[in-house]
């Protein structure tokens, strides 16, 4: 039986990813919120052209951080 997922950003279905990064195939986030002395955990999948779009602006916010640091 196949798994289907759902985007948690675009709201598409899918059934795997494709995209990878060092050899691993990316299925979506955990995102991680401090409250107090606990740690709440959330995961999100992500369908391949959210995971792009995630990427694409991580890599331009650190060019954009980098190149402030040389003022």
């Amino acid at each position: 039986m196949a798994r289907v997922k759902k985007c948690d950003r675009c709201g598409v279905i899918y059934q795997n990813n494709q995209v990878t990064k060092n050899c691993e195939v990316l299925g979506g986030i955990n995102l991680c919120n401090r409250h107090d002395e606990s740690l709440e955990e959330t995961h999100k999948d992500l369908c391949d052209d959210c995971l792009r779009s995630l990427d694409k602006w991580l890599q331009e916010g650190s060019k954009v951080h980098h190149a402030s640091e040389k003022v």
